[in-house]
């Protein structure tokens, strides 16, 4: 007999990776013959039955909202958000749906919203180096110079090996002033890279939150 449980968490999984390839590698995705679009689709769907697997699992409720912050306009936002705040409430615990929800809020411009998620996330000790790169740019887009270049320098010393927080790095320095260490940053991140390096930088800028 099949697990539901474990069956739905499957799923979901799936529904992450396929919304971090259109996030951030959507170049890649011809490599599994999909487009952007259809990749959002697959991950919707696979979202949508983990949830009909197990309605009070949050992870699935998770990918929809992610899924629906792909999408533009303020109506996508909200909807996401009422998602997200349910699967925050199925788990209060649940690091995604609070980095989710700081996206999400972000975009609204509630920043006072968007930065309780992420302290929450970084107070339980867990996901430190992509709550520090949110915190960071959250801190950069608000004029928080200090508080920016404290948070991303510890992301990158908590994640050397990490392309994406290198590069995120390079935009936080870039926009500090500080043009030759984010150089520094942006050369690391292109030897971790590799080639999906060009196709990620497009991704990114300009930087905003991530989802």
């Amino acid at each position: 007999m099949r697990d539901p449980t474990l069956e739905a968490l499957a799923k979901a999984t799936l529904a992450h990776g396929l919304i971090q390839l259109v996030v951030h590698f959507p170049e890649t995705l011809s490599e599994i013959a999909l487009t952007p679009s259809e990749a959002l689709e697959r991950a919707w769907e696979l979202a949508e039955q983990a949830v009909a697997l197990k309605p009070t699992l949050a992870d699935g409720h998770v990918a929809l909202g992610r899924a629906l912050l792909c999408h533009d306009g303020p109506e996508a936002i909200d909807d996401a958000i009422a998602v997200l705040n349910h699967a925050h409430a199925l788990d209060p615990d649940h690091d995604g749906a609070e980095m989710a929800l700081a996206a999400a809020f972000n975009e609204r411009g509630e920043w006072t919203m968007a930065l309780g998620h992420v302290d929450a996330v970084l107070k339980r000790g867990n996901g430190q180096a992509q709550a520090l790169v949110l915190r960071a740019l959250l801190m950069l887009g608000h004029g928080h110079a200090d508080e920016a270049r404290r948070d991303i320098e510890r992301a990158v010393r908590i994640a050397p090996q990490a392309g994406l927080v290198h590069l995120d790095a390079a935009h936080v320095l870039h926009e500090l002033g500080d043009h030759e260490r984010a150089q520094l940053h942006e050369e690391r991140a292109q030897a971790l890279l590799g080639p999906a390096f060009a196709a990620v930088k497009r991704s990114l800028l300009p930087a905003t939150a991530a989802t």
